[in-house]
């Protein structure tokens, strides 16, 4: 018995060292520390396969053994530009600048990353020292985009210009220029510098997304998804031509089509890009919960990204939620003032809440502007008629009523301001012009006969009052 236990307790503990020594084998092939160097190297790889996601990790973890490289830090920056991370872009570039980077390398993407954000003067006030040292045409570019940025119209078509100068077949300032001349409302010299650009540089990515843009402005919606189609051909990894064609789609009611494009550009790395075009197809398409979602991850990660500011305030409107589609708005309006779209929705927000003469005073510098916009005038319109000045408001509604001439709701509302007016003959005019746009109208319908109706009640009162003014029965 002694002996069988000797032995049974000799096989434990051989079987116990056995196991020790592979626990600690695998705990050092756990901890096996990669070679920084290499997880540049597949970082590198991963990239130029269209990888983000997985060269992002490698980079991360080559920074976990040594946060000090530069090169890592840059290299991160730029690919955190290309998946639309621009806060992530600028923190990171800028460590790069700090640990001796060359600023040659890293203000160009830098500057980028800036005009995404809207930090135009920023680009302006860090690319100065550069651009009096190397007169290059990127960095006259930059300086170019982010005067237009400013509204400064003339000092960035001068500075598109210095850059041709210096490169006669630079894509992105003839993009500039371009970009200039749809400012003036000139959009056939903006064909032609796009028709430049990629003709003298055909890989050019961004000059074919310009032109897709371009051809979008124009009405031109085969051509533009044909352009953004080339992009993506060029490099399938560019989630931006994706994203456009997704735009054109959901603009055009292929909501399908549209959600196939976003998945495709969603597998190439999450973006404020992405969120943000999820949220306006689910705004299209009625789920303004859904969309209030998407819109609230980009606000919470980029507070001032002013398109998703917008349609924040067009999806609480949707929701109900008038006090916080206020809050966005009047934000919104501080940056981009002359923007009609937002001043209606800031208004149409206003007259539910009975605030009428909020309401005009956000309509008014459109209103001054503005030549043909029938939504914009049927708004004044209705605010008019809230604020019982029936002239005014007849005056908008047939403003809006000559520019869009079958809508049977503009009808519908003048002949209401016509009967504030006490023009019931016209009102009734209005109402029948209503009907026979929309019969199916129940509002128009009984505005018909309520109107039809009131001239002869107000004519048997007459005749009472007369009556009973002589002694006979009422």
């Amino acid at each position: 018995m002694r002996a069988f236990r000797k032995t049974a307790l000799k096989k434990t503990g051989l079987t116990l060292a056995i196991a020790a020594a592979l626990t600690a084998g695998c705990m050092q092939g756990c901890n096996k520390v990669e070679d920084p160097a290499k997880l540049m190297a597949d970082a590198k790889r991963y990239e130029e396969k269209g990888d983000h996601k997985a060269a992002i990790i490698q980079l991360k973890n080559a920074l976990q053994q040594n946060p000090e490289d530069p090169e890592a830090r840059y290299l991160l920056g730029t690919i955190y530009n290309k998946t639309g991370d621009f806060q992530s872009a600028e923190k990171e570039l800028r460590k790069a600048l700090s640990l001796g980077m060359d600023a040659g390398t890293v203000l160009p993407e830098l500057g980028q990353t800036l005009l995404k954000l809207g930090a135009y003067q920023q680009v302006l006030d860090e690319t100065k020292e550069l651009a009096d040292k190397t007169k290059s045409a990127q960095i006259l570019t930059l300086r170019g985009n982010a005067q237009l940025g400013l509204g400064k119209a003339s000092e960035a078509k001068a500075l598109f210009e210095q850059a041709l100068g210096q490169n006669p077949d630079f894509a992105d300032a003839l993009i500039g220029l371009a970009k200039y001349s749809l400012l003036q409302r000139d959009v056939e010299t903006a064909t032609n510098l796009s028709e430049q650009a990629v003709s003298r540089s055909p890989q050019n990515i961004d000059a074919w997304l310009f032109k897709g843009d371009l051809l979008s402005i124009q009405g031109k919606l085969e051509e533009a998804l044909a352009a953004y189609d080339h992009v993506a051909k060029l490099k399938p990894n560019m989630a931006a031509a994706y994203i456009n064609k997704a735009f054109i789609e959901i603009g055009t009611g292929k909501f399908d089509a549209a959600k196939a494009d976003l998945d495709a550009a969603r597998k190439l790395g999450s973006s404020l890009s992405v969120l943000y075009t999820q949220a306006l197809l689910d705004y299209t398409q009625q789920k303004p919960a859904a969309a209030l979602e998407s819109l609230q991850q980009i606000l919470s990660k980029a507070p001032e990204h002013m398109p998703s500011v917008l349609l924040a305030g067009a999806v609480q409107i949707a929701l109900g939620s008038m006090p916080q589609a206020e809050q966005h708005l009047k934000h919104y309006l501080k940056k981009d003032p002359n923007n009609v779209y937002a001043r209606k929705l800031l208004a149409s927000v206003l007259l539910k809440n009975r605030e009428t003469q909020r309401a005009i005073e956000v309509l008014s510098p459109s209103l001054k502007k503005v030549k043909e916009d029938p939504q914009l005038f049927a708004i004044a319109g209705e605010a008019y008629m809230q604020a019982q000045d029936f002239a005014k408001a007849t005056e908008y509604f047939e403003k809006a009523s000559d520019i869009a001439p079958k809508n049977a709701v503009l009808h519908t509302a003048l002949s209401m301001s016509r009967m504030g007016q006490g023009e019931s003959a016209r009102a009734i005019s209005e109402l029948e012009t209503a009907t026979k746009l929309d019969p199916k109208s129940p509002r128009a319908g009984i505005l018909l006969v309520m109107t039809h109706l009131r001239p002869q009640g107000i004519r048997q009162g007459a005749r009472c009052g007369k009556g009973t003014g002589e002694g006979e029965p009422g």
